[in-house]
C-alpha cells in the first residue's frame, strides 16, 4: 500500500477498503466516473478478444480452446472473435469443484466441493452465463469442473504452474478422457 501511495495526487485517489466493489461503485457514482466492471461491461471484451487473434495468427490450425472461466467475460470475447475470424474452434471454459455455475452445466462427473486448489474462480452469478453458454454450445464445446486431484495431475505434467493456470491442462486432460479429439488444442495458461 505504501507504494501506491506514491502515485496519489489531485487525479489519483488511493482507498483500502473491506468492501472495494461497493466502494468503487459508490465512487464512480459520487463522481461521475467510470467504473468499468469486466463481467459485464462491453467494453471489457476488446482486450480479451486479441487472445484470439494472437492464437489464430500463432497457430492457424487451432481446433479447440481450454480458457479458465470465473466472469466469463475472456471466454465470451475469444469465442466472439473466433467467430469473427471465421475460425472453427471448440471453446471449452474450466471451473473449480468449489464454483461452477457455468461449467456445472455441461459436466456431471464431479463431486462438488467446498474449497479448491484453484482460487481464481469467484464469480457465483455469471452475469454473462447465457452468452457463453450459446458460444460454447455453438462451437461444440464444453465446460468443465476440475477437482483438485485432476490439478494435481496436472501439476506433474506441467510443473510451475499456478493451480489457475492448470485449470485448462486439466480441462483438457478431462476432455481427451471423455472422447474429445483435437489436433491443435491450446490450454491458456496465464500465471506460474
Amino acid at each position: 500500500m505504501d507504494e501506491l501511495k506514491k502515485y496519489e495526487g489531485a487525479l489519483i485517489r488511493i482507498h483500502s477498503g473491506r468492501k472495494a466493489k461497493s466502494d468503487a461503485i459508490l465512487f464512480a457514482r459520487h463522481h461521475e466516473a467510470v467504473n468499468l466492471r469486466g463481467s459485464k461491461d462491453e467494453a471489457a471484451l476488446p482486450g480479451f478478444a486479441t487472445i484470439a487473434s494472437e492464437l489464430a495468427e500463432q497457430i492457424p490450425h487451432i481446433d479447440a480452446v481450454f480458457i479458465p472461466c470465473s466472469s466469463a467475460t475472456s471466454s465470451v470475447a475469444i469465442a466472439r472473435e473466433f467467430i469473427r475470424l471465421q475460425k472453427n474452434v471448440a471453446v471449452h471454459v474450466c471451473q473449480n469443484v468449489r464454483i461452477n455455475p457455468i461449467a456445472g452445466q455441461f459436466d456431471s462427473d464431479f463431486l462438488p466441493a467446498g474449497s479448491s486448489l484453484s482460487d481464481c474462480i469467484v464469480d457465483r452469478v455469471v452475469l454473462r452465463r447465457n452468452d457463453v453458454t450459446e458460444l460454447i454450445r455453438a462451437s461444440d464445446g464444453s465446460g468443465w469442473v476440475i477437482s483438485d486431484e485432476q490439478l494435481l495431475n496436472a501439476r506433474d505434467a506441467a510443473p510451475g504452474y499456478s493451480f489457475n493456470s492448470l485449470l485448462a491442462l486439466a480441462a483438457w486432460q478431462k476432455a481427451v478422457a471423455h472422447g474429445y479429439e483435437y489436433k491443435y488444442p491450446v490450454a491458456v495458461m496465464s500465471g506460474r
